[in-house]
């Protein structure tokens, strides 16, 4: 018990790091999982963006209820909803469906991103606070390439297996959760749900943020934006153009995931302890830039699928700092809670609008979503200029 106790955010990174294998089993199956349905290629950004509609509205109800309810109570609630969610996307037959599904998904992953980064938050110290942030961003994106990759292998084998295994694995996470939190905390915070209200959070939200603040949102939104749309045209160029089975998006992913882990355990923790982020963050934009111009003007098949691999991984090594950032923009764990849910909102209102553009442009120019995502980088770039010339 005093084991548990003592080690309760290492413990529960990890539990994260496992769920995170899981969430992602789907996700390389997807564009197979259209195709098989013969539904139009557009339906790759709507049934993403559907998601990130319902992740987008219950992210500040999510920030707000980590002050309000157990944390122990919002992973269970929201990793069985969401597994009964993958439920009705996996029996979807027609569009519409395969919407609901993914509405449904949102409403409750919102829950577990936000109260995972929110139970860190809440454990942590001022000083070790991004220390943590950065280990649970890290585990989780290293975790996920682990998804993509047993996920697209399985769907090699039969498309519905990884929805199954992912269905079975999220309700047993769960209950897993709720136990192992149940032990570990005392939790006295638990006024219920009836007081929550989404417009209220965010406006709290967007109230504790001064000119510089919401500087660094909006990179962090155009930033995220270019990463979606760089990602899903990505995943279904290379199923749609070039013909690669489930299992190459999973393959690919573990490269990034390999990258991303050798990376991040060497420069991200350099980054965040001996650099300003933000100017870190405004480097790492450029270099993502940059490569993006060079694939855009180069249609070699294996230069295109090396520096796709490049653009991947300095999006993952973005995403903890971004974190961190907005962590340290309170000291304050209650305000802290509400701005990152206001964070995971602005990342879902930049994926709804992502996929859908991404969708729709592919559609017409199958390259049109990759100079896209350059004009989108390159603005959170000039954002964060901004900011520092705003922060001298």
């Amino acid at each position: 018990m005093r084991f548990l106790k003592k080690n309760t955010v290492i413990l529960f990174i990890l539990l994260a790091a496992i769920q995170s294998v899981f969430n992602n089993m789907v996700h390389p199956v997807t564009p197979a999982f259209i195709h098989h349905l013969e539904l139009n290629d557009y339906m790759f950004g709507v049934a993403y963006a559907s998601m990130n509609l319902m992740m987008f509205i219950s992210s500040f109800y999510w920030g707000d209820a980590s002050n309000k309810m157990k944390m122990s109570h919002i992973l269970l609630i929201s990793l069985v909803g969401y597994a009964l969610a993958q439920i009705v996307f996996m029996m979807a037959t027609t569009q519409w469906q395969i919407i609901l599904g993914r509405l449904l998904a949102g409403a409750f992953s919102g829950g577990f991103l936000v109260g995972q980064m929110n139970f860190i938050v809440n454990q942590s110290t001022l000083e070790t606070r991004g220390k943590n942030l950065a280990n649970y961003s890290i585990s989780m994106i290293v975790a996920s390439t682990g998804g993509y990759l047993i996920g697209g292998l399985i769907g090699d084998i039969n498309l519905y297996y990884p929805f199954i295994l992912q269905i079975i694995s999220l309700i047993i996470l769960g209950v897993v959760n709720y136990v192992f939190l149940s032990i570990t905390q005392n939790e006295i915070i638990s006024n219920g749900v009836k007081r929550i209200n989404p417009f209220k959070s965010m406006k709290y939200s967007i109230n504790h943020l001064d000119s510089l603040g919401k500087l660094v949102f909006v990179s962090i939104f155009f930033a995220w934006m270019a990463n979606i749309v760089f990602d899903n045209s990505f995943n279904y160029y290379i199923r749609d153009m070039l013909n690669y089975p489930p299992s190459a998006n999973g393959i690919l992913k573990a490269i990034i995931g390999v990258f991303t882990l050798i990376s991040n355990l060497t420069l991200t923790y350099y980054l965040l302890n001996k650099t300003k982020i933000t100017k870190s963050m405004m480097s790492i934009t450029l270099f993502a830039s940059m490569v993006i111009m060079v694939i855009i003007f180069n249609s070699h098949e294996f230069v295109f699928l090396g520096l796709s691999l490049l653009v991947l991984g300095a999006f993952s090594i973005i995403q903890p700092l971004q974190q961190t950032s907005v962590s340290l923009l309170s000291e304050d764990a209650a305000a802290v809670n509400h701005l990152m849910g206001f964070y995971n909102a602005i990342k879902s209102l930049a994926a709804i609008i992502g996929s859908l553009l991404a969708g729709f442009i592919y559609g017409v120019y199958p390259s049109g979503p990759f100079v896209l995502a350059l004009v989108l980088i390159i603005v959170a770039f000039i954002s964060l200029v901004s900011y520092e010339r705003n922060s001298v």
